[in-house]
């Protein structure tokens, strides 16, 4: 969060495209960076790892006991189970609920370590303008087509031309920017 500050802070950037984008943890972290800094106008999260503890306990439950498991798809959240009822404070599907900006995501449906019914959480809770994008067949691997996607929907959504996303990383690159 410290980082948009900076970013905002700058007179090269302009405040009101400034985005936040990341892949597995980062996925998460990009949902938790919009849900806490009003700096941050658009999303773009892969593969949201960290989120919707209930399932996961549940699957973990069914695993372990090889128990076909209740009638309900979607468990709620238990206020009684110490683990859940702390690990919801930053859990990304109650963030998500403060992230009123324009949010991409994507969730691959045979993802392990980011089931798509947690990434699905998450994105129903989103309170801005969204859209979720599902690979197939991909577990939990970043897919091309939707990173292309992604820049191309930033594009669209502050009226980029192409060259204007990538400057300030061409300048740091060539050791221009501190």
């Amino acid at each position: 969060m410290q980082a948009l500050r900076y970013l905002a802070s700058r007179e090269d950037v302009d405040r009101q495209k400034i985005a936040v984008v990341g892949g597995s943890q980062g996925g998460y972290l990009a949902i938790a960076t919009a849900a806490f800094s009003p700096e941050v106008k658009a999303v773009v999260s892969a593969l949201c790892f960290y989120s919707y503890f209930p399932y996961r306990d549940l699957v973990n439950h069914l695993n372990q006991t090889r128990d076909p498991g209740p009638k309900e798809i979607i468990p709620p959240f238990s206020p009684d189970n110490p683990r859940q009822k702390h690990l919801g404070y930053f859990d990304g599907a109650n963030l998500a609920g403060w992230v009123k900006v324009p949010t991409l995501m994507l969730g691959c449906l045979a993802d392990t370590p980011s089931p798509a019914s947690t990434v699905y959480a998450v994105y129903r809770n989103l309170k801005g303008d969204k859209k979720i994008l599902w690979s197939a067949g991909t577990n939990h691997d970043l897919v091309l087509a939707f990173e292309q996607y992604a820049w191309r929907w930033l594009e669209k959504l502050f009226q980029l031309e192409k060259k204007e996303a990538f400057t300030l990383l061409e300048r740091i690159k060539k050791g221009e920017e501190e």
